[in-house]
């Protein structure tokens, strides 16, 4: 049966994404939109006795535990394709971080306080309200490159320094969200949030040791020689072990399977290796399974009950419009024009996968409730949707000759 499970979820993925394609979306939002499709919200709503029989509790299980392999393989790739400043470049991105993290992650925290008797008075306080703030002020790497492909907006200066920012503000969301997971735990405390953190960054020190006395050249020497089997197997071995290791340290997966792709970005030929032998596999498979996943996780909720419909707005204006007047607010104090700042904070509002992935270890640490899980998945789906529309209406792509000034 579960054989079946997975041939639906990848072809109502596979479709939906190409549908949305064709609509002139990126392929993640139809391919989130296709595990909404199979979970109670669509599919359940018409055949509930269909949906339940093809989505019992042990394949929901299976899915999710398969979803958090491609999971933890997707951010090794997405480790492999940050490409960070340099250090002399690096404050102008950082600066605009974080002013693009500050008013998105205040506006969040505020709407969680007020919200919190209403919607999620069963969670922790203090994880739900940090937790909301973080999420609402995230972007989506992978996505914004994507759109700026489609968009031939590769030497666009205002692409460029948007993707430059998204790095490092997404890297400092990790960071956050690794210390909130932490700090949610039930007999989480000051001090064994500090002890949990004090291994976390002695993991990431004998790690990047690792990485650059021994893992590069090792992996240097490997690829000289051709792909093999084996070089597949250390790097997956390698990969779903660090994610063990930050979870056992209070973390999640998460993070873990993260760190040894940004220190093994700069290994020849290994990001392209990757994706060709894996890539296909991990987005074609794996990941439309953590997708249904997250669908069947995503509720209807009540929109008169305690006022949801107007909480879900609130989360919307405050994440929509905070990022945008933040991020704008930040590249025009590093000194862009009026014109690419526009470009910078319209991209930057795009979430997409990395929010996907926030929200469901939310849910899966039990700090969002699932009404709230559902608002933040349609705030990600609206802000990623409207993105492009928004770039095509406000610039005209730039061509491979031109050049951009700030």
């Amino acid at each position: 049966m579960w054989l079946i499970q997975v041939a639906v979820v990848i072809t109502v993925c596979y479709g939906c994404g190409a549908l949305a394609e064709r609509m002139g979306q990126c392929k993640v939002i139809g391919e989130i939109a296709g595990g909404i499709l199979l979970g109670p919200v669509a599919l359940g709503a018409v055949t509930p006795s269909l949906q339940k029989q093809l989505f019992t509790p042990d394949a929901a299980s299976l899915i999710g535990q398969l979803g958090e392999v491609g999971l933890a393989l997707l951010m090794f790739e997405i480790g492999l394709e940050l490409s960070m400043p340099s250090r002399r470049a690096v404050l102008g991105p950082a600066l605009i971080a974080i002013s693009g993290i500050a008013l998105p992650l205040g506006g969040g925290i505020a709407v969680a306080w007020i919200s919190y008797d209403a919607l999620a008075a069963h969670q922790p306080f203090w994880p739900y309200v940090l937790f909301c703030g973080v999420a609402l002020s995230v972007s989506a790497v992978p996505v914004m490159a994507r759109i700026v492909g489609d968009l031939n907006l590769i030497r666009h200066p205002g692409a460029c320094a948007a993707l430059s920012a998204a790095m490092v503000g997404d890297l400092l969301g990790w960071c956050a969200l690794s210390a909130i997971v932490c700090f949610s735990h039930v007999d989480a405390s000051w001090r064994a949030l500090g002890a949990d953190i004090a291994l976390l960054c002695a993991y990431v020190v004998a790690l990047t040791a690792a990485s650059k006395w021994g893992l590069t050249p090792l992996l240097t020497r490997l690829l000289a020689r051709g792909w093999s089997r084996g070089t597949v197997t250390m790097l997956v071995a390698l990969v779903l072990l660090s994610g063990w290791i930050t979870s056992a340290l209070g973390f999640h997966s998460a993070f873990g399977a993260l760190l040894p792709g940004i220190l093994l970005r700069n290994v020849p030929g290994l990001r392209e290796q990757f994706q060709r032998l894996l890539g296909g596999f991990v987005h074609t498979i794996l990941m439309p399974l953590f997708f249904a996943n997250a669908g069947l996780h995503m509720q209807m909720f009540d929109g008169g009950a305690n006022g949801q419909w107007y909480w879900l707005i609130a989360f919307i204006v405050a994440g929509f419009i905070g990022k945008y007047l933040g991020v704008f607010a930040g590249a025009r104090m590093v000194g862009y024009s009026r014109e690419n700042a526009t470009v910078i904070a319209t991209l930057m509002n795009a979430r997409g996968l990395m929010e996907l992935i926030f929200l469901s270890i939310g849910l899966e640490l039990r700090i969002l409730p699932a009404n709230v899980y559902t608002m933040l998945l349609i705030f990600a789906l609206f802000t990623t949707a409207t993105t492009a529309p928004l770039l095509r209406r406000s610039i005209q792509p730039v061509t491979a000759g031109a050049k951009g000034s700030i």
